[in-house]
């Protein structure tokens, strides 16, 4: 029965001509066409917005990408790469805010809309932000200080160098800042030059980094105390006041006598002998003065003996002289030496040390080597655990002659924590106007095993020679303000400070950007 009164409804609304449901329809349709003209100027106003925020993006990586620039430039560069990268024509209002290796980049404005202002929406109101930072992450280990120069950071002739878990870095804004002419090719975590480099490297090398600010600046070292006593090294005083070595070694008497020959005894019981200086590669000039003592008296090697000893070919000791000059090489050796299995203890060592015999040990504690050199010679081998080696004045360098095997470890704590060799700046030679003030040389056929910072930076650090250097040692930097790797030389270096049980290794690189926000 319902059947047929539906059907009924049916029927007669078929047959009513009076426009009612043209109307209804009519009435229906405006809402509906409002609706939809809405979603279009919203949809419309979320791709401007997507297409500000992809341009914001762009410009913020880029312009914390850019180490180089200061603040000033960076916020110019990411606005000018913004405008390149935004194609709407919506009016965009930029706030650009800029600090160290990050970039905020805040986008405000408004997107007219067209028939949804009908109902109010005259405008979608917009507010964007971006935020790019630089990586942090990865550990320095070999990083160049000097600001301007060419080759300030260098890997030549035959050298093997691989730090794949730690980044190389050179402040040097030289275009040719970090070089390369070695037959490996030098393999790290990165690398990255203030400027730029010549050469190939693996990875690739990025150029206009930003300089890294020396992480040791302004560390105090501890000051020189009191000398150590001349029964350190087994040395007495005589009636006159004179000291001396109660027995001398063979090699301690052969130091300043390298060439027997030419010493003459015109008063009996006295050396004369020439002392002379290294020659001048150029001109050929050598200074040598006599040297006029008892026979049974020690004395410091010819500054010259410093390259002799180091097992070098003519061409390399040229290439020192050239690149150094000669008053940066010339030192003359510490007569403090050490004798071989002994123990020696934490202090000041003035005029510096010679580390010459086998299994001499150092305990733990800070040795400061004060106005002289520290030597590691005539296939010396010396153990450090838990040691920093201070260099106090311009005469104090490293030098690791040819066959010695040497291994230190820094202090795991204490003012010294994780600082294996430190190179006071405070103590400089009037006498050299420009840094590098000396030359630390760690040469041919022996062994340097150094787990810690070695730290020149006033000074420059060669390798040269076939050393091994840092095989052995699980976690290594070296910070100076010009380095070198040359000869045949085969250098590893790994920075895990928690194998090596000291603190965490300074500083850190820049190894590219991202995106936070």
């Amino acid at each position: 029965m319902k059947r047929f009164k539906l059907l009924r409804k049916a029927r007669s609304y078929e047959k009513d001509k009076s426009g009612q449901f043209a109307v209804i329809t009519a009435v229906a349709a405006f809402p509906l066409l409002l609706a939809t003209s809405f979603v279009i100027d919203f949809r419309l106003s979320e791709a401007n917005r997507v297409n500000v925020k992809n341009a914001m993006d762009t410009a913020v990586l880029a312009a914390v990408s850019n180490e180089a620039l200061n603040e000033f430039e960076k916020e110019k560069l990411a606005t000018t790469i913004f405008d390149a990268h935004y194609d709407g024509e919506t009016k965009v209002e930029l706030d650009v805010k800029i600090s160290d290796g990050r970039v905020q980049m805040n986008a405000s404005g408004d997107f007219d809309t067209s028939i949804a202002g009908a109902v109010g929406y005259e405008k979608f109101a917009f507010n964007e932000q971006s935020i790019a930072v630089m990586n942090r992450q990865n550990t320095i280990c070999v990083l160049a200080l000097a600001k301007q120069g060419r080759g300030v950071l260098r890997f030549l002739n035959d050298m093997e160098f691989k730090s794949p878990t730690c980044a190389v870095q050179s402040n040097s804004s030289d275009d040719q800042g970090m070089i390369t002419s070695s037959s490996f090719t030098p393999v790290a975590k990165s690398f990255c030059s203030a400027g730029g480099a010549s050469g190939s490297f693996f990875p690739a090398i990025r150029g206009e980094c930003r300089e890294i600010p020396d992480p040791y600046v302004k560390f105090t070292p501890p000051p020189p105390g009191d000398c150590m006593k001349p029964e350190t090294f087994d040395m007495k005083v005589d009636r006159k006041g004179k000291v001396y070595v109660a027995n001398p070694t063979a090699n301690m008497l052969l130091n300043g006598h390298e060439d027997p020959g030419t010493i003459t005894v015109s008063v009996p019981g006295k050396h004369e002998h020439p002392h002379c200086h290294l020659k001048n590669p150029i001109t050929g000039a050598q200074q040598c003065h006599i040297s006029n003592h008892k026979v049974g008296d020690i004395h410091a090697a010819s500054d010259g003996s410093r390259l002799d000893n180091l097992g070098l070919s003519p061409n390399e000791i040229s290439r020192l002289i050239v690149d150094y000059g000669l008053s940066n090489l010339e030192v003359p050796e510490s007569t403090n030496y050490t004798r071989a299995g002994r123990t020696y203890q934490p202090g000041t060592y003035c005029g510096g040390l010679t580390v010459d015999g086998a299994d001499v040990k150092f305990e733990a504690g800070t040795y400061i080597m004060k106005d002289g050199p520290l030597t590691f010679k005539n296939g010396a081998t010396a153990t450090a655990k838990d040691v920093s080696f201070v260099l106090y004045g311009p005469s104090s360098v490293v030098t690791v002659e040819s066959g010695s095997y040497v291994d230190v470890k820094a202090p795991k704590s204490g003012p010294l924590a994780g600082l294996a060799f430190y190179q006071d700046e405070s103590v400089v030679n009037p006498n050299i106007k420009l840094p590098p003030v000396g030359v630390n040389l760690l040469s041919s056929g022996g062994e340097l095993n150094v787990t810690g910072t070695m730290y020149f930076p006033d000074q420059a650090l060669d390798v040269l020679g076939d050393s091994v250097l840092g095989a052995k040692a699980p976690a290594t930097s070296f910070i100076a303000y010009q380095v070198t790797f040359a000869g045949s030389t085969k250098a590893e270096v790994k920075v895990d400070h928690i194998a090596g049980e000291i603190p965490v290794m300074l500083p850190m690189s820049d190894d590219g950007a991202r995106l936070i926000q």
